[in-house]
């Protein structure tokens, strides 16, 4: 049986203080926040999420994400 590894890179950047997450950086936060369950309909992508930043803790909407 051949399995195949899917690897998603993001970014998010606060609106508050500019840190930026990143996934090589911060996969925590990513399971945290979005789970790491899969299939991922391509409508979850495009669908408003709201995230807390890790280094200033204001919460915010990532709107969507792009790919």
């Amino acid at each position: 049986m051949n399995v195949g590894i899917i690897n998603i890179s993001y970014t998010v950047t606060c609106p508050n203080c500019d840190e930026t997450m990143y996934s090589d950086l911060d996969r925590d936060w990513w399971d945290e926040t979005f789970g790491h369950g899969f299939p991922v309909e391509s409508s979850d992508l495009k669908t408003k999420h709201k995230v807390k930043c890790n280094e200033c803790e204001t919460e915010f909407e990532v709107n969507h994400f792009e790919h």
